[in-house]
């Protein structure tokens, strides 16, 4: 009998957890072994996923690469670039995208620029995973019909806030392993990234939050707390005295599609008896990814950073298209049976979309995701990302590990 249980508890185990996903490739112990093991077959992966996103490029364009279109030429003429409505987001991305512009004119090349220059931060992602041995969570993310379609087709920059998040994140794990109290340069490292994080899109605008919990001393965590927003406010100040209105208006009062998801279909379902669903939405979306950062303090910054990224997108009050980006990196490094769901069927969404993509396989099973409506196919994928999260967060608080066969019914 106790030998069945623990057959069953072990397949049970490995069914949800994926617990051999979550080991390094790399093992910790053997030092004799390069910390880029693996690069060359990322390299092989990252050239067949450049061939899809150039692929995914060539497919019809969106308001986003208009609006883009649109910025860069205000930045080219030295015009206030908030002034278009069209960019609600810090300024640290748009020295680039006219640098881009300037050296593209044309809108298909710019597109093309764009199209690689995501692709290099994409790459920048999946070398981070490979430094720290998940060579295949690397290789998943590049492949995955989610980054394909956002950094391809879509052509937003939520994955450039991802990549400097996890900088910030590395860098405070460094620091985290000098086991001082004092500030030190790792420190200035993680701080200038969340910085630069928050001011190219402030999709992770609460993980300096996050990262204050983790903190110790009452100095390290005030600047922590204080410094990211601060430094974010400073950068923001000439566009501010340039034109106030048109960055109180696109930045600091902007407000995404106030779909809420999760609490869109908990309310259908009878869960969460709300007369409005979008009402108080966005400030119970902010107590709950604080709250939730108290519970996420226990595992390192890096662990932490991703599961910020999907904890955000769950329980997010607004969410579009390249929203997924911040939370597909979690799924592709933590895995389990919910997440596996959630990619599957985020590709389906993605590739199936009859305006954008319509890959015959997959649009014909897109009709069966959410009733062929976008809105109810948020919702239904926020479900499934909601059962990868809650098992990534069990197995993150109880570190489940893969259970050894037994033999002779022992």
């Amino acid at each position: 009998m106790d030998s069945i249980n623990h057959r069953v508890l072990g397949l049970l185990s490995n069914v949800l957890f994926f617990p051999k996903w979550q080991a390094p490739t790399r093992p910790a112990t053997r030092k004799n072994r390069s910390p880029i093991d693996g690069l060359g077959t990322l390299l092989v992966v990252a050239a067949f996923s450049l061939t899809l996103r150039l692929w995914a490029q060539s497919r019809p364009r969106n308001f986003d690469f208009d609006s883009w279109l649109l910025v860069s030429e205000n930045v080219l003429n030295l015009a206030n670039p908030y002034e278009t409505g069209r960019w609600p987001y810090g300024p640290f991305l748009l020295p680039l995208l006219g640098f881009m512009r300037a050296l593209a004119q044309e809108p298909d090349a710019f597109r093309i620029a764009l199209t690689l220059f995501l692709f290099f931060v994409d790459v920048g992602i999946s070398l981070i995973f490979l430094v720290r041995g998940h060579l295949k969570a690397a290789c998943l993310f590049l492949v995955l019909p989610t980054t394909i379609a956002i950094s391809g087709q879509h052509q937003q920059f939520d994955s450039v806030a991802v990549l400097l998040a996890l900088l910030a994140a590395s860098a405070a794990n460094q620091s985290k392993a000098l086991t001082f109290r004092k500030l030190n340069l790792y420190d200035v490292y993680a701080l200038v990234a969340l910085t630069a994080s928050l001011a190219s899109k402030h999709v992770f605008l609460l993980l300096p939050i996050w990262f204050a919990f983790k903190q110790e001393g009452l100095r390290r965590r005030l600047v922590y707390l204080i410094g990211p927003y601060a430094a974010f406010a400073v950068l923001m100040l000439p566009f501010a005295l340039w034109s106030p209105s048109a960055v109180q208006e696109h930045v600091l009062f902007y407000r995404s599609y106030g779909n809420a998801p999760l609490y869109a279909k908990l309310n259908s379902l009878n869960l969460l008896p709300l007369s409005d669903v979008n009402n108080l939405i966005f400030v119970l979306f902010g107590i709950i990814v604080l709250l939730l950062g108290l519970f996420f303090r226990q595992v390192d910054f890096f662990s932490m950073t991703l599961a910020y990224g999907a904890t955000t997108l769950l329980f997010s009050s607004a969410v579009a298209d390249q929203y997924f980006v911040i939370g597909t990196p979690s799924a592709a490094y933590f895995l389990n049976f919910g997440y596996l769901l959630w990619l599957l069927f985020s590709g389906i969404y993605f590739f199936g979309n009859p305006v954008f993509f319509d890959v015959p396989l997959f649009r014909d099973l897109y009709g069966y995701l959410g009733g062929d409506n976008w809105l109810n196919a948020y919702s239904d994928l926020a479900i499934l990302l909601g059962g990868g999260w809650v098992i990534m967060a069990v197995w993150m608080a109880y570190k489940v590990e893969p259970i050894p066969k037994t033999r002779g019914g022992r």
